[in-house]
């Protein structure tokens, strides 16, 4: 945000029922956010306020609003709340829990605020820069590395909620994780995007969301699940440990490129130990990645714990266990760079099938039990002097035995 305009400035000020308006925290064509205090409670808000035109189908206006309503319905500490929502002629509202500060300044130090309003967002507070006085840590200017972890957990911890609600955030990014005055981390900014129908353009109800912290199914406009929001979260912990985003450019597009094929940097010094935690949360492939919440808090909850033999057993039996830092990349650069064959001699051919989840092949037969013992030259060669021996000792005991069998008897 570019800071409170205050409300003697604004020629137009709402009038709603029941709120004092304070100042308008920031706005664009479509929606204005307003400071306010609720009268009856004497408690800081922040309202957001429709454009009229924004809302001209009533279909999607509808739409809309369902959504909002499941996320509602989510009550979670670490979860921003919606506390109401107005209806009032063509005047639509959202009441909304007032936060104090974003993670974003955190990192930053640099009390640069959000930069702009986010369309979508269901919470929206003040970007004051509460924290620029943070000391110094290893994870960044205003966060150490035990921080960036605890805000993680939390955030996680209510995603475990939101995601049980049958809800994807779609817009986890720093700017949308705030604190309370208390310093609780909140989650707020879904994304809130209708079921869109026949007469709906998808491109006119997804909102601007920032391409950093997109996932790569969602970047390609692929069916996201709450495996995208997990990534989104990966990308704000590397932010948070490092003090910048993995993946940075001077476009969006070029940002876009990256997410889909770059490997995530290597973090350095003491940070090397969150590696493997990062790069199962930001798998490019999302069979790959951290599979639900409840299995990213358990990993956040021990991440001194974290080994490579840990991490595969957060995943579904059927992903092999990483070993090396090859298997790691293999996993998480997309399919396109790795043909199949191309992995690296170091990991076991069992192992290999999993990695390509294709039928592993021999030559132009499928693969076997005969066709896997005999590709190796050296069991053939034990199996010919083992009949040899065999043959060679059924020789001497017939000899022995008086040199002839009488077939008859």
């Amino acid at each position: 945000m570019t800071g409170e305009t205050n409300m003697s400035d604004i020629a137009d000020m709402p009038d709603i029922h029941g709120y004092r308006i304070e100042s308008v925290l920031g706005q664009d064509g479509n929606v204005t956010l307003y400071k306010a205090v609720d009268l009856a409670l004497n408690q800081l808000v922040a309202i957001k306020v429709f454009n009229p035109e924004f809302f001209a189908d009533a279909g999607f206006r509808d739409m809309y609003f369902q959504e909002v309503d499941k996320i509602k319905d989510v009550h979670h500490q670490n979860v921003a709340a919606i506390l109401d929502v107005i209806h009032d002629g063509d005047r639509h509202c959202i009441v909304m829990e007032h936060l104090e500060s974003s993670l974003k300044s955190r990192v930053s130090s640099s009390g640069g605020g959000a930069g702009g309003l986010v369309l979508e967002s269901n919470v929206v507070g003040d970007d004051e820069d509460d924290f620029a006085a943070a000391p110094d840590g290893p994870a960044g200017k205003g966060l150490t590395a035990g921080e960036a972890l605890d805000v993680a957990l939390q955030v996680a911890q209510g995603l475990k909620v939101v995601h049980g609600h049958g809800l994807v955030h779609r817009n986890i990014n720093s700017y949308n994780i705030m604190f309370r005055l208390d310093g609780t981390p909140v989650l707020t900014n879904f994304a809130v995007i209708p079921a869109v129908g026949a007469g709906f353009k998808p491109t006119a109800v997804q909102p601007p969301l920032d391409p950093h912290y997109m996932s790569p199914e969602q970047l390609s406009n692929a069916q996201v699940d709450p495996r995208s929001d997990i990534y989104s979260l990966g990308i704000v912990l590397f932010e948070m440990l490092t003090g910048r985003l993995p993946f940075e450019s001077d476009s969006n597009a070029s940002v876009a490129e990256k997410h889909q094929s770059a490997s995530l940097p290597e973090l350095q010094g003491d940070l090397k130990k969150y590696q493997l935690l990062l790069e199962q949360m930001v798998a490019k492939e999302t069979d790959y990645r951290i599979q639900n919440a409840n299995k990213l808090v358990a990993l956040l909850e021990n991440p001194a714990q974290v080994s490579s033999v840990q991490m595969s057993q957060s995943l579904d039996e059927a992903h092999p266990r990483f070993e090396s830092k090859q298997q790691i990349e293999d996993y998480t650069r997309p399919r396109a760079d790795v043909p199949s064959g191309s992995v690296s001699p170091e990991i076991p051919s069992e192992e290999r099938r999993s990695f390509h989840k294709t039928p592993y092949k021999e030559g132009k037969g499928k693969s076997g039990f005969f066709s896997d013992f005999f590709a190796d030259p050296v069991r053939i060669v034990l199996v010919v002097v083992g009949v040899f021996l065999l043959g060679l000792t059924a020789y001497f005991l017939l000899k022995s035995s008086g040199g002839a069998v009488d077939v008859d008897s």
